[in-house]
């Protein structure tokens, strides 16, 4: 049971700490076509994947704290819920303001899961597979960043930014 137990966590923080790159990198392949769609110039279309990442860095430490007082289960589906709320924001925005307030949501909810996943590692497995684990978990932030740009290149190229 606590076998099956760890190979689920293991899936779960591989899965989040993945699409959490994903999202990050992948929008640097649509920021081209979002600009044109928003008529943003050069210094907003900037600000695309910069805000992203700035929002995660500003919030990353506060969210430890925020984790650690109510829970990293609660605040790891907290963040994922922030995630898919900020993408859905981000395909129906039409106007700068709401994209950029979806792209803040996304970074707001990677940072609580990133910190979320890691802790969760931590705690759950035993000291003696936690490097393993942990090797696993930054597998998929690699194999996200890799995937990211042909992935959504395609589908940029295919379906349009919004997919």
């Amino acid at each position: 049971m606590e076998d099956d137990f760890e190979k689920y966590l293991i899936a779960i923080t591989f899965i989040t700490s993945f699409f959490g790159v994903f999202i990050t990198n992948g929008v640097i392949i649509g920021t081209p076509a979002i600009a044109e769609d928003f008529g943003m110039n050069n210094v907003l279309q900037n600000w695309i994947p910069t805000i992203l990442v700035l929002v995660t860095t500003i919030f990353t430490l506060p969210s430890g704290q925020l984790c650690g007082k109510f829970g990293f289960r609660k605040c790891l589906l907290i963040a994922e819920s922030i995630i898919v709320i900020g993408l859905i924001l981000c395909c129906i925005s039409t106007t700068t303001e709401l994209f950029f307030t979806s792209r803040v949501l996304q970074g707001l909810g990677i940072a609580i899961g990133n910190v979320c996943e890691m802790a969760i590692i931590v705690l759950a497995i035993d000291s003696a597979r936690r490097g393993k684990t942990i090797g696993i978990i930054v597998t998929g932030v690699y194999l996200g960043t890799s995937v990211s740009p042909v992935a959504c290149g395609f589908l940029v190229e295919n379906f349009g930014w919004k997919s």
